[in-house]
């Protein structure tokens, strides 16, 4: 008998700790379609059709997430913080979460955790926020976790101030532009959009 009550007493708990999970991941995936929604909230789209298009831009997200085996719980808020920055400095929603998916793409194939990929989002949060990328966001938070990244970057600046430089004086020359704080405004949306379409491009070659 007291054997059936121990187990009892600990399928109880472990239904609450399921139950609990559960409820926690309606609250993430609600704030979330919220943070969606926010985006849309521009005073062209009425609250209604907002949340429409806050839900269905969840549901695209997790199908990024499950495509690329990502915690959608985990990089979910800085996702959406990105999405709406991206948005906010002038880009669609498509093109916004078709940057974002080149970063994720990419990360996913050298093999970066959702923790890794997280704070990759949280920098470029950072340097969208300021309206400015600095080395810090770039080389300590973004292309040191993302190997590959930096010759991506100096490649995509030079196609962005339609420069011709190429291999190591691309990366000097945005090494050298962050340095003097050149790359901001608009130019940080493009350097972004652009990277992430040359990440995207070598995730599909591999």
């Amino acid at each position: 008998v007291m054997a059936l009550g121990l187990a009892a007493l600990g399928a109880a708990a472990a239904m609450k700790t399921y139950v609990d999970a559960v409820v926690t991941a309606g609250q993430t995936q609600q704030n979330r379609i919220a943070q969606f929604a926010a985006g849309y909230d521009n005073g062209q789209n009425t609250p209604a059709s907002a949340k429409t298009m806050g839900k269905q831009a969840n549901y695209r997200f997790l199908g990024v997430a499950d495509e690329l085996g990502l915690d959608a719980s985990s990089i979910g808020g800085d996702y959406t913080k990105n999405r709406t920055n991206l948005m906010d400095a002038g880009m669609s929603d498509s093109k916004a979460e078709k940057t974002l998916h080149g970063f994720l793409s990419f990360g996913k194939g050298t093999g970066m955790t959702s923790d890794a990929m997280k704070g990759v989002m949280n920098a470029m949060g950072q340097s969208l926020s300021k309206g400015q990328l600095m080395s810090e966001e770039w080389k300590s938070q973004i292309a040191e976790h993302l190997p590959g990244a930096g010759k991506l970057g100096g490649e995509a600046y030079q196609m962005v101030t339609g420069g011709k430089l190429t291999g190591e004086k691309a990366t000097a020359a945005l090494s050298e532009a962050m340095a003097k704080g050149l790359i901001k405004g608009d130019t940080v949306k493009k350097f972004y959009e652009t990277v992430a379409q040359l990440m995207e491009r070598d995730a599909n070659r591999g």
